[in-house]
């Protein structure tokens, strides 16, 4: 991959927190804003392609998710419940009352969360991927077992949570990762159920992280959503080789655009992605 798209990001702000701070960079003002969340392991430069295409966006705002990137957060639990709380009280430190959640893999997982629990917060959603339907995760070797939801998974975050291991291994991330897919249960599906906005979900036919195949049980669980299936060398790198068609679908999507129905989201979609309908 060309080497801007992941490079870092130099003109940063950071908003600070009792419990931390978190790092995001900004694009215009107001009460409205579409706002990109990144996936596991990843922070704001994931989107910095994207970033150039995202000048028709009113506001937009790309942050690094407490525990990542340039976010630091005194926490033993990243659980996307309580992230969702983190995010929500970024937003409303800012001032913002309305927002579009872009949001890829762990970050379409969150959005998800946030959309559940906030409505009257998230007027559309562009979902990436999501990582959150239980059992759809996949690595191999130890690292896949330690990441699906169960025993192991519980023991690895005990071990993770323990004095000697943060010691051994200070920097670490072992525990945003195994507590964030700890939420990936049956209550992530009532999550999406709940969901009143429009969303558009994209899914690669060639992802080989969180596969295709579980695109259809996200896409029944939503009531409000268009599923457009992307060709299969994108894999799980949707917000890097479509980020312009992505850029476009988000800009047109925004809270003042006031798409809030599907009726207002289909001729959106067959333009921008007439080439894959």
């Amino acid at each position: 991959m060309p080497r801007q798209w992941y490079a870092d990001v130099t003109q940063t702000q950071t908003l600070e927190f009792p419990q931390g701070s978190i790092r995001y960079t900004e694009s215009g003002s107001g009460e409205n804003a579409v706002i990109l969340l990144h996936g596991y392991n990843s922070q704001i430069n994931i989107w910095n392609h994207i970033w150039s295409d995202m000048d028709a966006c009113t506001h937009t705002i790309r942050l690094d998710l407490p525990g990542f990137g340039g976010s630091q957060w005194q926490t033993n639990d990243y659980n996307l419940n309580a992230q969702a709380t983190r995010v929500v009280a970024f937003l409303q430190t800012k001032n913002i009352t309305r927002v579009t959640l872009v949001g890829t893999s762990m970050g379409a997982s969150l959005a998800v969360m946030i959309a559940a629990k906030r409505p009257d917060l998230v007027s559309s959603l562009i979902l990436m991927a999501p990582s959150g339907y239980p059992g759809s995760l996949t690595y191999t070797g130890i690292f896949g077992l330690l990441v699906k939801t169960g025993t192991l998974n519980r023991i690895s975050i005990w071990v993770a949570k323990t004095l000697l291991f943060q010691w051994i291994f200070p920097h670490s991330i072992a525990l945003q990762s195994l507590t964030t897919v700890s939420s990936y249960t049956d209550e992530w599906v009532n999550a999406l159920v709940q969901i009143e906005a429009p969303v558009a979900l994209l899914w690669s036919t060639g992802d080989a992280t969180v596969p295709y195949t579980f695109s259809g049980a996200v896409s029944q669980a939503l009531k409000y959503e268009r599923l457009l299936s992307l060709d299969a060398n994108v894999g799980h790198n949707t917000p890097v080789k479509e980020s312009v068609r992505v850029a476009h679908l988000a800009c047109a999507m925004a809270p003042e655009k006031g798409v809030v129905s599907l009726e207002q989201l289909d001729p959106i979609i067959s333009h921008i992605f007439a080439g894959d309908l």
